[in-house]
């Protein structure tokens, strides 16, 4: 743990950062049956979109820890989440089936970062306490699914956020007795 002052919104850009990790993988899903119409392929082909950005994924997240100890985790954070970026950019404007594939590997190759950096970055900035807290928050977040009904999206967060913040103050609690 580091003794120099954190961000305070630094839990904020963690979050963001897992959630775009995790949707670029989910949001590409609904729109098979309009790629297989738009590119003329069978669905194989589309699935394939899928299969090799988590194939991008694995080989980047073995690649990105090692990298960040030596670089640094902001720099290969910012360049992984650029590449991120470029992979998205070149999805928009494939021309063609296999050049969409090539743009999710891509897109793939970047998403990893997020996923291998926000760990490393809980370890070196939070106590492991804060980072318990944190960490909990973090797979909150990442882990709601919307069903389509707003209502009850927002009345499982209501029902989560009132259970950790009554989880939070009992562990505070009992932290402070001892």
């Amino acid at each position: 743990m580091s003794n120099m002052p954190r961000p305070y919104h630094l839990p904020f850009i963690l979050i963001i950062s897992l959630i775009a990790c995790c949707i670029e993988l989910e949001i590409s899903t609904p729109s098979f049956p309009a790629i297989v119409n738009y590119f003329n392929v069978e669905e194989f082909f589309t699935s394939l979109t899928i299969s090799l950005n988590l194939a991008g994924f694995c080989i980047a997240a073995i690649i990105y820890g090692p990298l960040s100890e030596v670089y640094g985790r902001r720099e290969v954070m910012l360049i992984g989440n650029f590449i991120m970026l470029l992979g998205a950019v070149l999805c928009v404007i494939s021309p063609s089936i296999e050049f969409l594939i090539f743009a999710r590997f891509i897109q793939g190759l970047g998403a990893a970062t997020s996923a291998v950096m926000v760990s490393a970055i809980i370890a070196d900035v939070y106590s492991k306490y804060d980072s318990a807290i944190l960490c909990a928050l973090i797979i909150y977040f990442t882990s709601i699914t919307y069903d389509g009904k707003a209502q009850n999206l927002g009345i499982i967060f209501l029902i989560t956020t009132l259970l950790i913040i009554y989880m939070y103050n009992k562990v505070s609690n009992i932290r402070q007795r001892c």
